[in-house]
């Protein structure tokens, strides 16, 4: 009887704990395989001319591609744009880019088709302390890249994994709309979902099983969340620049 009354007692906190986590505006999103609905990624480094920064960034995260979107005053103006195009078809950005150029909005702008991504959107409490210090190993993390093996790259990453999978359409139009709510707010019900497309929660519940999870178009749900609050956070971007395809993978490994 004591065990279960706890058991009841455990659940609540946790439901009490998700909910305050809800009302802070954490959510989940869906790790979405692209190529299953026909997009594939890419993402753009865009240099905005003096004065149009704004209004840049603005006119590309009002584009139909763009999903997600930052921008930094310095040292110059740049939008950093990550896109989802029809797949092996990046010259819908190309264009779109070029139609920028042309009304002056930016100056220039570097496109590249990514191939993977690994999504690791994680936090560890080991970094955090008492005093919500946030402390990193760095030099830890680096001894691990410098004394990684490229013998054991096969276990993690594939050696092919730079190879353009084979497209297959795999979803239908209320797959696409179930994904696009979910994408919002993963917490919906089949009867709110319902509602919303103006379908039975039997028709939605089918076809998020049958065809959104047994085919693969979503393989999990991920937390959207920051560690610290926004005003007092920075999101970099950057690239690099590897010698060979083997040495690039093995740096993804350590990661």
């Amino acid at each position: 009887m004591l065990l279960g009354i706890f058991v009841i007692l455990l659940i609540f906190n946790m439901l009490r704990g998700l909910g305050k986590l809800r009302s802070m505006g954490i959510s989940i999103e869906p790790v979405i395989i692209a190529s299953k609905i026909g997009l594939s990624r890419a993402f753009a480094i865009v240099d905005a001319y003096p004065g149009r920064l704004i209004q840049a960034y603005n006119a590309l995260a009002c584009s139909l591609w763009a999903y997600k979107i930052a921008l930094t005053y310095e040292p110059n103006g740049k939008v950093f744009v990550k896109f989802y195009m029809p797949y092996n078809n990046n010259e819908v950005l190309n264009k779109f880019l070029t139609k920028m150029q042309k009304l002056r909005l930016i100056k220039r702008y570097k496109l590249y088709e990514v191939h993977e991504e690994l999504y690791c959107l994680r936090v560890n409490r080991k970094y955090v302390d008492a005093n919500k210090l946030l402390t990193l190993p760095w030099n830890e993390w680096y001894e691990h890249i410098v004394h990684n093996r490229f013998s054991a790259i096969e276990n993690v990453l594939p050696i092919n994994i730079l190879k353009s999978p084979i497209f297959t359409q795999e979803a239908d139009n209320i797959d696409i709309k179930i994904i696009e709510r979910l994408q919002i707010n993963a917490f919906k019900t089949y009867v709110e979902l319902g509602k919303e497309l103006k379908l039975s929660p039997t028709t939605i519940r089918h076809h998020y099983i049958k065809h959104v999870t047994s085919k693969g178009i979503t393989v999990k749900y991920v937390p959207r969340i920051m560690l610290f609050h926004q005003s007092y956070s920075k999101i970099l971007v950057g690239t690099l620049s590897f010698t060979s395809e083997r040495t690039m993978l093995s740096f993804l490994n350590t990661l």
